[in-house]
């Protein structure tokens, strides 16, 4: 087996994104991602501005605080940036540390009802706490949204507020894993062949 694959079947993305289509989470666009609840750490919150272009990929621009914008960007030819956000999360039930980040309106919209859940109790959260939502679910167990309009064409998943906690073991700080260690250089008499 090959070092991209695993026995799991999955991406292993690190990825969690809202999918309207699916009216449901997912880990990046393989793996469909159903939990209780989402364990946030409210302490990495980004906001600020965020657009895709096909030769550009994802580009984002953050607020250098949460919540307080900085002047909209300019165009790229005919795309436009969007309202986004970044947060890091763990999903207890795979013990995984995830990426919540986006600039869709319904994962946007998702983001905003979760902080309005979590910001009337910040002044009760203690140092190296995290939040903790639970998954709003309808009467058949499936994630329960709201919609933008009647043609529900936007939606986004809900949250009810649970309270904070000591931040799990697992839930690690994505900001200091590091990505691309530097390289010690060689010289040609170092290879071995």
């Amino acid at each position: 087996m090959g070092l991209l694959s695993d026995t799991e079947g999955s991406s292993g993305s690190i990825y969690l994104v809202y999918k309207h289509s699916e009216k449901n989470f997912w880990l990046g666009k393989e793996d469909l991602c159903e939990f209780a609840g989402l364990i946030v750490d409210v302490d990495s919150v980004k906001t600020g501005w965020g657009i895709y272009t096909e030769a550009e990929g994802y580009q984002y621009q953050w607020d250098e605080k949460p919540g307080i914008r900085l002047p909209k960007p300019a165009d790229i030819g005919d795309k436009y940036w969007t309202s986004a956000f970044s947060v890091q999360c763990y999903l207890k039930d795979t013990e995984q540390t995830v990426l919540w980040q986006s600039n869709t309106v319904g994962n946007a919209r998702g983001f905003d009802g979760l902080t309005d859940c979590y910001l009337p109790h910040l002044n009760d959260k203690k140092p190296g706490q995290v939040g903790c939502f639970k998954s709003v679910k309808d009467d058949r167990g499936l994630l329960k949204v709201a919609y933008k309009d009647d043609k529900k064409q936007t939606s986004w998943p809900l949250f009810e507020w649970a309270g904070w906690i000591d931040r799990p073991e697992k839930f690690v700080d994505l900001e200091v894993i590091p990505v691309n260690e530097p390289v010690e250089k060689i010289t040609e008499d170092q290879i071995p062949f």
